[in-house]
């Protein structure tokens, strides 16, 4: 009888066999199971004490003209489109990093916050921002100063002399003095795909950079006139439809 009952328990009873140990199914589950149970207390109880990743703050400095920053953004979509600048400051707003050099967004209602750090170790005092294409509707740049937030408005919803910069109706001048740290916002509401690239621009560079683009597409439009009236001047000669 005992030997009967000795083969029915081994046949009933489950093992784990883990490197030639066997260790009852029933204790080892329990023992997964309270590890697991301790990892994630040990989760819930060390992520509040990870420090947050600091923000990047982009350089200036005397040897570079241009710097392409879109992707040192921080960003915050306000879908009601009514936050104000005391809103947007406050701690609870939380601004997420933006994933490339330009971030798109197509056609949306929603205002679009960008936030970036400058840091000026060159010698000059005025950069200018380009924000994104020339046809973005409503751009406004918030500086903090002593008397306050100074605020900046451009984009095409404003005439070229109300603009900061009349060259563009996308460009906003930044001051920042030599050796000094600020924190800039930046609001930006379209009709139009509203797609963030922002560049900082030293503006003897962007002047330069601006009468190239003007002088290629010039070039290129006399070109293609060029070729327009040959084709109109060779038809007439030879009354061939081939060249219309």
């Amino acid at each position: 009888i005992k030997e009967k009952n000795r083969k029915r328990t081994t046949t009933t009873q489950l093992y784990f066999d883990r490197t030639r140990i066997r260790i009852p199914f029933g204790r080892y589950l329990v023992a997964m199971m309270r590890s697991m149970v301790i990892t994630a207390l040990l989760i819930i109880f060390l992520l509040p004490l990870k420090p947050q990743a600091q923000e990047h703050i982009q350089i200036l400095n005397e040897q570079q003209d241009h710097y392409s920053i879109g992707h040192q953004l921080t960003l915050y979509e306000d879908t009601s489109a009514a936050m104000s600048i005391d809103n947007i400051v406050n701690a609870s707003t939380i601004f997420s990093p933006s994933q490339s050099a330009m971030t798109n967004f197509g056609f949306t209602d929603s205002a679009i916050w960008a936030r970036f750090q400058l840091r000026n170790d060159s010698p000059r005092y005025e950069w200018w921002l380009e924000v994104g294409h020339s046809r973005l509707e409503n751009l406004t740049l918030y500086q903090l100063t002593p008397q306050g937030w100074q605020e900046q408005n451009s984009g095409t919803t404003k005439l070229s002399d109300e603009q900061p910069l009349n060259i563009r109706s996308n460009l906003l001048p930044i001051v920042i003095a030599p050796g000094e740290s600020l924190t800039f916002y930046l609001r930006v509401q379209s009709r139009t795909a509203l797609s963030l690239a922002v560049s900082l621009w030293r503006p003897s560079a962007f002047t330069t950079f601006i009468e190239l683009y003007s002088f290629l597409n010039g070039a290129n439009f006399a070109m293609m006139m060029s070729l327009t009236l040959y084709s109109l001047l060779t038809w007439l000669l030879l009354r061939k439809a081939l060249y219309l």
